[in-house]
């Protein structure tokens, strides 16, 4: 059995060249696009967004909307 993620896991992923954000909140799964290429600067930027919505999970602040 694999080991349960912690709260709050936000993936960076590259999808067919492109970046993109994937997590879970309360068994849903959900994906945000952000349409950069997978480059060392969108890395970055990536990394900042998938902060973000890692700490409004949380603080239990989510919209999922």
């Amino acid at each position: 059995m694999a080991p349960k993620r912690s709260k709050g896991n936000v993936n960076v992923e590259n999808f067919r060249g492109f970046l993109r954000l994937r997590w879970r909140v309360q068994g849903e799964r959900y994906s945000l696009s952000l349409g950069l290429p997978d480059d060392c600067i969108n890395r970055h930027v990536t990394a900042q967004k998938a902060n973000t919505i890692r700490l409004d999970i949380l603080s239990n602040n989510f919209d999922p909307k």
